[in-house]
């Protein structure tokens, strides 16, 4: 409740409309937000009619989620990482260091190539699981652990490759 704008109107009987309007459910403070009018009725039996300039809207996003609300839409997003997007954006940053030593390798774009990797556990079974991923985005005829000479910084992990023509 908006105690400014409401006190004069409800005088004494302020703290009732506040605690009818803390519990408003979502779809009423939807209604009142979008310009709707709804009614409040008082012990007395007098109603009287609110709208968005009498509430105070004040949300708190749950930890590990971002919203954002625009004309009556909300869109909230969870934030955290689960080890199967940590272990995909691995792969992804993996991806992206080969295809630059490609280039720096001068490399044509249609060049097959064979690729080893040395990786700590975690890199390394997140290499696994998106084996096929990988190797199709890289154009890799094998993509297998083993002896890397080139030093890699995926994500803050040290990932040593090797990569040559096939």
């Amino acid at each position: 409740a908006n105690f400014k704008v409401l006190g004069s109107r409800f005088g004494k009987d302020m703290k009732l409309a506040a605690a009818k309007i803390a519990s408003l459910s979502g779809p009423e403070i939807g209604k009142l937000v979008a310009g709707g009018k709804l009614a409040i009725e008082l012990p007395d039996g007098r109603r009287e009619e609110i709208g968005a300039d009498d509430l105070v809207i004040k949300r708190d996003e749950k930890p590990g989620m971002v919203a954002a609300s625009e004309n009556g839409v909300t869109i909230a997003l969870a934030t955290e990482l689960t080890p199967e997007l940590v272990a995909e954006g691995l792969a992804r940053e993996l991806v992206s260091k080969i295809q630059n030593l490609r280039k720096e390798r001068n490399f044509d774009v249609t060049d097959r190539i064979l690729v080893a990797y040395d990786a700590p556990a975690e890199a390394a079974a997140a290499f696994v699981k998106f084996r096929d991923y990988i190797a199709g985005e890289v154009l890799a005829s094998s993509f297998a652990p083993g002896a890397g000479d080139t030093e890699l910084d995926v994500n803050g992990t040290v990932v040593k490759v090797a990569v040559r023509k096939a």
